[in-house]
């Protein structure tokens, strides 16, 4: 047959591709943030003189950032996997569970932001900033109306 080997079929395709553009980036994320940790520990732990204390607060708080920020993408598009691995072997999935997973997407995008605010002041401030200053914005406008 011509196309896709009619042996494998298209969940094997399906399945490749998904550990190809998404398994295998997800794997790599995960490999390198827990490397990343173990390093920020180890460095932390010897407090090289080097360095100021400042400076290892702000190599700590990146590394936090990086971590939530990678972790909240790999746990976010998890549903999403499972969901095109159930389509592609005719697994039933319930109506619920669409939603759910694209919701759970959603959140991702929305978390970020917030994680960024809570580790990095200065990203705090702007964002506060530009908030409030949208709000002052939209309460003129309603105003002038």
């Amino acid at each position: 047959s011509s196309g896709i080997n009619a042996e494998y079929g298209l969940p094997a395709l399906v399945y490749s591709l998904t550990f190809l553009l998404l398994g295998l980036p997800m794997l790599t994320l995960l490999i390198s943030n827990v490397a990343m940790l173990v390093v920020a520990v180890r460095y932390g732990i010897k407090r090289k003189r080097s360095s100021s204390a400042s400076e290892q607060d702000v190599n700590m708080t990146a590394v936090i950032t990086v971590t939530c920020v990678c972790w909240l993408f790999i746990f976010s598009w998890v549903p999403y996997v499972i969901r095109v691995m159930c389509n592609a072997s005719d697994v039933y999935i319930p109506r619920w569970y669409f939603t759910f997973q694209a919701h759970f997407l959603a959140l991702n995008v929305c978390f970020n932001p917030i994680i960024y605010s809570f580790t990095n002041k200065s990203f705090k401030k702007v964002v506060k900033k530009r908030v409030f200053d949208a709000l002052i914005e939209s309460v003129r406008n309603v105003f002038r109306r």
